[in-house]
């Protein structure tokens, strides 16, 4: 049921329920049906604001659905204008979030 809402909200872009849900236990990476996070529609609709939103509250920017795509493979392969801006902008947050990480190895 949490990501039936998280997937409703991110669809319609209300981010301050998206908040409220988040705030009462959602799991930002549970999957649909096929496998699709919330973050995979972030960027099937070009939603930046969302994406980054997601992002910075734990979404996995590597996460796999049921064919293996992960939301940029679902950003590049829709690939149109908006979405190609979309993809830069996602590349851009994913990079800043690997730079805040600590490495694996030490």
């Amino acid at each position: 049921m949490i990501i039936t809402n998280a997937l409703f909200i991110q669809r319609f872009n209300i981010q301050s329920l998206c908040e409220y849900f988040l705030s009462h236990g959602a799991n930002i990476n549970e999957k649909d049906e096929n496998g699709e996070t919330a973050l995979h529609f972030a960027a099937l609709f070009s939603n930046k604001e969302m994406a980054e939103f997601l992002i910075s509250h734990g979404a996995n920017i590597n996460e796999k659905d049921d064919k293996g795509k992960t939301a940029l493979h679902l950003a590049e392969y829709y690939s149109r204008k908006e979405r190609q801006n979309f993809l830069f902008h996602m590349a851009q947050i994913s990079m800043k979030k690997m730079t805040k990480e600590k490495p694996h190895f030490i």
